[in-house]
């Protein structure tokens, strides 16, 4: 039985089911299983937030798409 387990039963009885669910044979995997998904989504948030905050999510490090567009038409106008 994982450690959490065990204090969990004693300090937290009325989630039992949750303690039954992360005990046995299964228990570790499904307790590394949850942890992924639960630290994976939160880092997605994470990023997802700051990269929309700064203006970084489309690769162009905070400058928008219409003047890229304009710097490159005024390029191309200056070199012919």
């Amino acid at each position: 039985m994982l450690g959490f387990v065990k204090w969990g039963r004693q300090h937290m009885p009325r989630l039992n089911w949750l303690w039954h669910f992360y005990s046995g044979k299964s228990g570790i995997g499904r307790f590394v299983q949850t942890s992924f998904l639960f630290y994976g989504g939160l880092t997605t948030l994470l990023l997802t937030f700051f990269s929309i905050r700064f203006d970084v999510f489309d690769g162009t490090l905070g400058a928008r798409s219409s003047e890229i567009c304009l710097s490159s038409a005024l390029a191309r106008f200056r070199a012919a």
